[in-house]
């Protein structure tokens, strides 16, 4: 009897584990929101070490860049903080077993200091600085507090799940709709402005954080000849169906209203000399 009550425990504890629902399937191309200034992101990966496979993590403070990274499992796994250009392997220590919990901390006590943990044993240890990161808008992007996250769909090809640190023991994370920001929160929640479509964010360090082709104030009748394109590239090098240059939509939601000289609509391209600002328009 005593044996028959230990074996239904033990039975009873690998089935708890297996229901453990605090880790969330990550979706490529919505924002969720979460405070990576008060609580470090776990990411479960399952790739094998030479697939190739990427995860490419942006974050954002509303539509501000505020930094990212990407781990590639290439033969040596590469690990790179973007928006800065710091490359390297991952170090020998790295766990050999196939399915890797990562942990990503930042920490701003002392300047700007990247910490990436797999299965619990500290890989990088990153302060970024001048000397380290030759992107030279690495200090004003960097500076902005973390209050989404992007997994970017065009790069983000290894299946991953996602969960705060520290939510091991719980499994009440939100995974709700919203369009409120938290400056507070640690859960992850998708923003309502996401859809499936794939758009670029940014020309150096493209990203996806997806909205609508068009904004929720334009009406029906007029998505026909909107003047602007859903991959959000702009310019001559990027005409519409019709042959003309396509622009940048003046009420974009996530205020990418503005041509860079390279073809990308985007928020930074609003002062530079050789850009096109359709704002207002």
């Amino acid at each position: 009897m005593l044996m028959l009550v230990l074996s239904f425990a033990l039975l009873g504890g690998l089935i708890l584990a297996d229901s453990d629902t605090s880790w969330k399937v990550v979706e490529h191309g919505p924002t969720y929101k979460f405070n990576l200034e008060s609580t470090p992101l776990e990411i479960k990966t399952e790739s094998d070490i030479g697939s190739d496979e990427v995860i490419r993590l942006y974050f954002y403070h509303g539509i501000v860049n505020a930094g990212g990274l990407e781990i590639n499992f290439q033969s040596a796994v590469q690990f790179k903080i973007l928006y800065c250009g710091f490359r390297s392997s991952f170090p020998d220590t790295l766990s050999s077993t196939k399915e890797k919990v990562w942990r990503i901390t930042l920490d701003r006590t002392l300047g700007v200091r990247l910490l990436v943990h797999c299965n619990d044993v500290e890989m990088f240890n990153v302060k970024l600085s001048g000397s380290r990161c030759w992107d030279k808008r690495w200090r004003s992007i960097w500076s902005e507090s973390v209050q989404e996250v992007v997994f970017f769909s065009n790069w983000d090809t290894a299946p991953a799940y996602y969960r705060p640190f520290g939510d091991e023991a719980t499994s009440d994370e939100k995974h709700t709709t919203s369009t409120t920001t938290s400056s507070s929160t640690s859960t992850i929640t998708t923003s309502s402005s996401t859809s499936s479509s794939t758009s670029s964010h940014e020309e150096y360090f493209p990203t996806d954080t997806t909205s609508s082709s068009t904004s929720s104030s334009t009406s029906s009748d007029t998505t026909e000849t909107k003047v602007w394109r859903d991959d959000l590239r702009c310019g001559p090098e990027y005409p519409l169906a019709d042959g003309n240059p396509a622009q940048c939509d003046p009420n974009h939601p996530q205020g990418r209203s503005c041509c860079s000289h390279r073809g990308f609509c985007g928020t930074l391209y609003c002062t530079c000399k050789k850009c096109k600002d359709y704002r207002g328009q």
